[in-house]
């Protein structure tokens, strides 16, 4: 696995190879910005621009200059800020020394080094500095980051408000950054690589690792010679309903192919004349005459490995009370295996029982887990006012200890009381309840985000502390969306995975029905998470290699026997597996 560090967990790892082992600060920014002019060199450039700022990740910047310099590559430094720090003053005197050449603008470079600010970064960027940001966007030069694009945070890679520099590659140093996860991380890293340092390993149980196929290919589970099916997993479904019962079918169709032994379907009458594609090796329970499923006809649990439960639970509509209490007593007292998705995840909050759980939510089930699991209207105090960009009045009341990501995650809605809830900076949990007039969307003064109350904004602003403060020490939590993120008593595990394909009506059905399947087998609840995630965004890939576009659910489901069998393989075969 490849550590994923915060800003702090980065600084420590440098200052363990400056204080700790004597390694002079200024050989790691050798090293770094070498790897930086390497980069540069695969674009094949006619003139390179580097944007220095004043810190060290400008003495990166100079650095690559002069790397690029001595390559014979024309190249010029664009100095923002007179060097701030000893390493970087010495970079600058060099290049200065060699004679490479001084500008102030970009002028005709087809490659731009992004050199202005580095991970610590806490504020949107403002001024004369966003201005350059900007031009560098504008310009049609490729453009590679140092460390991370300017403007990203990098401990969340969510939104700090100002420009990002939009790059095409990123080298960042050491080990992965968790910017290069969040959203805006995604959409302005570029394709991004790690450029090794002779620092020590980061060390807290709070470091989380990107996962690479060596670390779950010894995960699945084999069936054993002569095994009887039993030995392989008995899964119950608790799913779908008469408007939803596609999500029912999705969810078995993927336990079969990921091998569970047996599969049971429990579902209500009124949605048996739509299982017409349901396949035949599923066993089905009749739970109620009526259209959602009526727990009171529900088969005893403890008859079975695991159940999966939610997908289509509901058809659209809110739960019944009594599947509420029946979620909750399972979940809090069942012995049994359970990964809870969709409509379950209302239900489903706290530690546990003695049997391992799972909950499998996207952005905005988080938002509302995290609401309910907190509550308002508890500990408001203080607040803001003002107008919007249409002159109508706003105003902002937030919790007791809310951080500075608090206000910018709040979300609007016209003449609407919204409320919503998620995580600071810190990992704290936050609060906010925004009144919003008419006209107050992402750009009002307030800096709401836009939403449907759920907290979305929030959460994909810190996704890492949200899927933290969504797991426990039974409890694995896996936050759906490009790059994965699964916590549970390990730590956080980032999935090395972005495939629109995945982005499909019914995907998280399938993953319902995979994550259930592995808990079937006997794996812990974030094992299975990871798994059962990694798999399933491989399928997502394997289809996409085939085509972009046109693919369906049923098809990822289809998918997975091809890429499991591949995983196993690369178990079997001698030496490491590799991404």
């Amino acid at each position: 696995m490849i550590p994923v560090l915060t800003a702090a967990q980065s600084r420590a790892c440098d200052q363990g190879a400056i204080e700790g082992w004597g390694l002079p600060g200024i050989a790691l920014m050798e090293v770094a910005s070498r790897g930086v002019a390497r980069v540069v060199r695969e674009l094949s450039p006619r003139r390179v621009v580097c944007v220095c700022g004043g810190g060290n990740n400008g003495g990166d910047g100079y650095g690559a200059a002069r790397w690029l310099h001595l390559d014979g590559i024309e190249v010029a430094i664009w100095a923002l800020k007179e060097p701030s720090t000893g390493d970087s003053k010495t970079m600058a005197a060099v290049c200065d020394a060699m004679g490479i050449e001084r500008v102030d603008g970009l002028g005709d470079a087809d490659v731009i080094v992004d050199g202005i600010l580095g991970t610590g970064v806490t504020r949107a960027i403002e001024g004369e500095l966003a201005e350059v940001v900007e031009a560098i966007n504008a310009h049609p030069a490729k453009v590679v980051a140092v460390d991370l694009p300017s403007g990203l945070d990098g401990d969340t890679g969510g939104p700090l408000g100002g420009p990002v520099v939009q790059a095409d590659r990123t080298v960042t140093f050491g080990y992965a950054k968790r910017g290069l996860f969040g959203p805006q991380g995604i959409t302005h890293a570029g394709r991004w690589q790690v450029e090794p340092l002779p620092v020590p390993e980061p060390e807290g149980d709070d470091v989380a690792m990107l996962v690479e196929p060596s670390d779950v290919a010894g995960l699945w589970p084999r069936r054993a010679e002569g095994g009887h099916k039993t030995r392989s997993g008995h899964l119950l479904v608790v799913a779908g309903s008469r408007n939803m019962a596609g999500a029912a079918v999705l969810c078995c169709l993927s336990a079969l192919k990921a091998g569970t032994g047996l599969v049971t379907l429990a579902i209500p009458a009124g949605a048996l004349p739509r299982l017409g594609a349901l396949p035949p090796e599923v066993m089905v329970h009749v739970a109620g005459d009526g259209d959602v499923v009526d727990v009171t006809a529900l088969p005893e649990i403890g008859r079975f490995t695991a159940v999966a439960v939610g997908p289509g639970l509901g058809g659209g509509e809110a739960l019944p009370e009594a599947t509420v209490h029946w979620l909750r007593r399972v979940w809090v007292d069942g012995d049994v295996a359970v990964v809870a998705d969709a409509d379950a995840l209302v239900a489903v909050a706290g530690p546990g029982g003695a049997g391992e759980r799972v909950v499998t939510p996207h952005p905005g089930e988080a938002g509302r887990m995290l609401s309910a699991a907190a509550g308002f209207g508890a500990g408001v105090s203080g607040g803001s006012e003002g107008v919007d960009s249409a002159g109508s009045r706003t105003r902002t009341r937030t919790g007791t200890g809310i951080g500075a990501d608090g206000v910018e995650g709040s979300v609007s809605g016209s003449g609407a009381d919204r409320r919503a809830e998620g995580i600071d900076s810190a990992g704290s949990r936050t609060r906010t309840r925004t009144r919003t007039g008419t006209g107050l969307g992402a750009d009002g003064v307030d800096g709401s985000v836009s939403g449907t109350g759920t907290g979305t904004g929030l959460v994909q602003a810190d996704r890492f502390s949200a899927v933290r403060a969504l797991a426990g020490s039974r409890v694995a939590a896996l936050l759906k969306g490009p790059y994965t993120l699964v916590a549970g008593a390990d730590g956080i595990r980032v999935l090395p995975v972005v495939c629109p394909v995945l982005s499909t009506g019914g995907s998280g059905d399938v993953l319902t029905g995979l994550i259930g399947s592995l808990l079937a087998r006997g794996l812990g609840a974030q094992d299975a998470a990871v798994l059962g995630g990694y798999v399933h965004g491989q399928a997502g890939l394997a289809l996409a290699r085939r085509r972009t576009t046109g693919h369906t659910a049923g098809d990822i489901a289809r998918a997975l026997p091809a890429v499991i069998d591949e995983l196993m393989e690369s178990r079997d075969a001698p030496g490491p597996a590799h991404r």
